[in-house]
């Protein structure tokens, strides 16, 4: 009876230790295909590259085609955790194209907070596309930057996905003269926001 009682015990302390191992094999072989799609995700691949430099190009011809003086597209993106969980809303400029003697701006660009921003994400928010001469008493919270730059105007349009949600806006900066009201450039400035959209979509 004691070895029918031993050979039970051995069974199912067997059964467990394969149980117990196949959940094991199965959670590792899992972490590392996680891994491995991550870092597959993350690789810049040829077609990114080729994206990246389809973009590029296409700024720098709409920003010829116009005569502008600099033109940026800016992404939201999240930038971590506060304490208590909610997620950091950031935006940070990820293209820019500026004529000959015009300063470049991105690389200052970089996770700023929305919060630091309010009117601007209003606006984007409820507006398709929108100018703001450099003397207007709402860039006050910018003013400091809007002279180092030499900015005139600011024109701005909201980058949406299929949804409607906000994912990005492009911005042009008037340098040496301002910009008149020009219905074809308006369609243009929406084309391009249009264009850019299904690329930042199909990055994301």
């Amino acid at each position: 009876m004691s070895g029918e009682i031993i050979q039970i015990t051995i069974t199912g302390v067997f059964s467990m230790g394969v149980a117990l191992g196949t959940v094991w094999l199965k959670h590792y072989l899992e972490m590392r295909k996680s891994i491995k799609d991550q870092e597959s995700y993350e690789r810049i691949s040829s077609a990114d590259v080729d994206s990246m430099v389809e973009v590029q190009e296409y700024l720098n011809s709409f920003r010829e085609k116009w005569n502008l003086d600099r033109i940026g597209v800016f992404q939201f993106h999240n930038g971590g955790k506060f304490f208590h969980g909610v997620p950091m809303k950031k935006y940070s400029q990820t293209f820019e194209s500026t004529s000959p003697g015009i300063s470049r701006t991105k690389e200052y660009n970089q996770n700023v907070f929305v919060t630091e921003h309010p009117s601007l994400i209003k606006h984007l928010n409820e507006k398709e596309m929108f100018c703001v001469d450099a003397e207007d008493p709402v860039l006050d919270y910018i003013r400091e930057k809007v002279h180092k730059e030499g900015i005139l105007q600011i024109i701005s349009s909201p980058i949406r996905c299929l949804s409607g949600q906000l994912i990005g806006f492009i911005q042009v900066h008037t340098v040496k003269e301002r910009i008149k009201e020009c219905p074809e450039l308006t369609e243009d400035l929406l084309d391009l926001v249009s264009h850019l959209s299904g690329y930042i979509v199909s990055r994301g």
